[in-house]
């Protein structure tokens, strides 16, 4: 996986969180405002008649978009000699934005209607109200992480489906950074590579890399594996 590639989907990945928390912090405060001397009772109604769900998925248009780019920098930087059809890679990006939906929408909007309430009790400011939701996890490096994950798991979905095509003698590398932060699944892995089809099948089951925050991933063999980004010696 070239340098400039997982450069690329990490500075994605990094806009991403931060229009996530702004727009996390956008309807807060429009959630706030619409509750404003209000009692925590007559709140409660109120936010369970809104439908923040809704109001989130509008916030994060902009941020799908900006996953898509990332997708097409990844398919643009994947080697195969397989190819997948157009309808099987957009499939596979549906359920990668569900992942995404489910974590960013689904699961912020009953903590997000909690701590209105809590701040409405508590006699909080938007401000702080915002800040207890990042100290529960939808900070920026947490939502960061996610969406890593998110292209890990469509990056996944594609490699297994396409080198379930090729013969079991077909030859792969695990690319990546191989330093202090590698996790031992993925060292071993790397120490095992280039390994056949039949091997990686047979030693671990599937081609999937480590999912969350993993920076590496299996590769079809070239002539060049210091260009793919298969690192031999531990740094």
């Amino acid at each position: 996986m070239p340098v400039n590639y997982t450069d690329q989907l990490e500075k994605i990945a990094e806009d991403i969180a931060k229009r996530s928390v702004q727009a996390y912090s956008d309807v807060i405060n429009g959630l706030m405002e619409l509750t404003e001397g209000k009692s925590a009772q007559e709140a409660s109604v109120i936010l369970s008649e809104a439908n923040v769900e809704n109001l989130m998925a509008v916030k994060l248009t902009a941020v799908y978009a900006a996953f898509d780019k990332g997708v097409v920098a990844m398919l643009e930087n994947t080697f195969s000699s397989v190819v997948l059809s157009e309808d099987v890679l957009q499939g596979l990006l549906s359920e990668a934005k569900g992942y995404l939906s489910q974590t960013f929408i689904n699961g912020t909007t009953s903590g997000m209607r909690q701590e209105i309430i809590s701040g409405i009790v508590s006699g909080l400011e938007p401000s702080q109200v915002i800040a207890n939701m990042k100290a529960l996890g939808y900070d920026e490096k947490h939502l960061q992480t996610i969406v890593q994950s998110g292209y890990n798991q469509y990056s996944n979905s594609i490699k297994n489906i396409m080198y379930d095509e090729l013969p079991d003698n077909a030859m792969f590398v695990y690319i990546g950074a191989y330093d202090d932060r590698t996790r031992p699944a993925c060292e071993q892995k790397i120490l095992t590579s280039p390994a056949s089809k039949k091997k990686i099948l047979g030693e671990f089951g599937n081609f999937n890399n480590e999912i969350w925050n993993c920076r590496h991933t299996w590769e079809e063999v070239t002539n060049d594996l210091t260009g793919q980004g298969f690192e031999r010696k531990k740094l």
